[in-house]
């Protein structure tokens, strides 16, 4: 990525776009950050700052405003940088604030709110960050430690401090008098973390979290990892009520027999020393998981640690990977061909080429072990009448999906990084039609699940889950309910016959509920 340099901040506000920034002013972006292959293109602002900059932190509350905290190479101060084009090149960026000291931290829950911390503990703010002089300081702890961490929600903001304080307020830009100073450890905080009002603050030996953050240090508590710590989780999948399942980006399953009991009920299985991207439970005597790398890992008894097998499937790397059926996986790789396996974990048909080559293929769903269909982030759904076959033909639609559930031969949906909800009521015709039915959400939707025509549930990247009955209705059909914060929701599972979903975030964390 940045072999010469150190990289020393990363923001990523889509799936499909990150921006990092390194210690001598140049900034790396990646429109496929998460495929097995990424590449990283670079482009150097440090001229933006006299007398050069490193960058100190980023942050993207959209694709389409980034922020960097650039600090001068030879003084004492630092700027804050805006763009709209943040892959745009030099030109794309402009100074919008200087500030005399050196920034340290950066927070924007929004496009219309960031915060930012130098280093004698200052806070500025801005309600129009990309407008250059909008910036003012709001709040001022001259004399105090250093800040460690800065972490803002819509709800409220922290600053951890090297000396164990933490100064947070639920008004930010409305004076010192509106922060309050909170001794949290005796040892050095580091890290923090708020979303909607919970914060979650790491000193070394463990982690502090508050769901009242302001209530003073009786509100803070000691609190174990989520499930699994901050991995990113994804590949959500239950064989029945009581089996459920998920994989990691440290190349671990975690399963539990009792999936809503909390943390300590699920199992860590060490799988793969890749990050691990799919899973699928089609029962409870067969789970099976996969990497980018084309590995497959399967068990029939699946709680079992030492039961669990692999074998190198596919060596162009799987793009997507599904087993809805013990009678059916069906997977796509790096060179856009399908396979099909009709008595998994063994007996993988010969990787066929979906032409036109439709690239990028990332969720599969089927509506019977015959119909079946692959999204395409490149904007295609590729179906097939007869999944056996192993002979899928590409469809182009409005849209570029990340996400497709299949409940019927008459519907699938599909949704985008857009927010847009795609569906067709032909999908496996010989000339299916989609249209853009509904944009229920703001940000990125990542994955849909649907029980059947009428019950569907789709997530976002903002922690939302929008519930529809109605899924080929427009935007007011889908009801948004906020489950997970504003944390990155990865994949959503829901089984119509034990009437739950469970869902994973790119966090560690994962989402339980019931549905009708």
């Amino acid at each position: 990525m940045d072999g010469a340099n150190d990289v020393f901040a990363i923001s990523c506000p889509s799936r499909d776009f990150c921006l990092a920034g390194d210690l001598s002013g140049n900034l790396l972006y990646s429109t496929h950050p998460t495929s097995a292959t990424p590449t990283w293109d670079s482009t150097n602002v440090s001229g933006l700052v006299s007398g050069g900059a490193g960058l100190e932190g980023i942050q993207c509350p959209s694709v389409k405003a980034c922020y960097a905290l650039a600090d001068s190479l030879e003084y004492s101060g630092g700027d804050i940088l805006a763009s709209s084009s943040p892959e745009g090149g030099p030109m794309a960026w402009t100074s919008v604030y200087s500030d005399p000291n050196a920034l340290a931290n950066i927070s924007c829950p929004s496009t219309t709110e960031c915060v930012a911390s130098d280093d004698d503990v200052n806070v500025v703010a801005s309600s129009q960050p990309s407008e250059p002089g909008s910036w003012s300081v709001v709040s001022q702890f001259a004399g105090y430690y250093p800040s460690a961490g800065l972490s803002c929600s819509t709800d409220v903001c922290a600053i951890s401090r090297s000396d164990g304080y933490l100064q947070v307020s639920t008004d930010p830009t409305g004076g010192s008098s509106d922060w309050d100073s909170i001794q949290l450890s005796g040892a050095s905080l580091s890290g923090i973390g708020c979303a909607a009002t919970t914060c979650v603050a790491s000193d070394g030996p463990g982690f502090l979290s508050s769901m009242e953050p302001t209530g003073g240090a009786g509100a803070w508590s000691l609190t174990a990892p989520e499930v699994d710590g901050y991995d990113s989780l994804s590949g959500a999948t239950c064989a029945n009520a009581h089996l459920c399942a998920f994989v990691d980006s440290s190349g671990s399953l975690l399963i539990s027999e009792d999936p809503s009991g909390g943390p300590s009920k699920w199992t860590v299985v060490d799988l793969d020393s890749h990050p691990l991207g799919w899973a699928g439970c089609p029962s409870a005597s067969l789970c099976l998981a996969a990497d980018a790398w084309g590995n497959e890992f399967s068990s029939a008894t699946p709680t079992s640690p030492a039961s669990w097998a692999e074998s190198a499937v596919d060596s162009a790397g799987f793009t997507t990977f599904a087993c809805p059926y013990v009678s059916l996986c069906l997977a796509t790789d790096s060179e856009t061909r399908s396979s099909v396996n009709t008595t998994p974990p063994d007996g993988w048909s010969t990787p066929n080429p979906i032409q036109p080559n439709t690239f990028a293929n990332v969720a599969a769903a089927c509506a019977s072990t015959l119909r079946c269909a692959f999204a395409s982030r490149a904007g295609y759904v590729d179906a097939t009448s007869n999944a056996p076959s192993n002979d899928f033909t590409p469809t182009k639609v409005p849209g570029y999906p990340d996400g497709i559930s299949c409940p019927s031969a008459d519907l699938c949906v599909a949704v985008d990084y857009a927010g847009q909800v795609l569906t067709s009521e032909n999908p496996f015709s010989a000339s299916p039609e989609w249209s853009v039915t509904a944009t229920p959400s703001p940000d990125a939707l990542s994955a849909v699940d649907c029980t059947s025509v009428t019950m569907c549930v789709a997530v976002d990247e903002d922690g939302n889950a929008y519930v529809s009955t109605t899924p080929r209705g427009p935007s007011s059909d889908w009801t948004a309910q906020d489950i997970d914060g504003t944390y990155d929701l990865s994949s959503i599972w829901c089984g119509k016959q034990a009437g739950i979903c469970l869902a994973t975030d790119t966090a560690g964390r994962t989402v339980f509920g019931e549905i009708g």
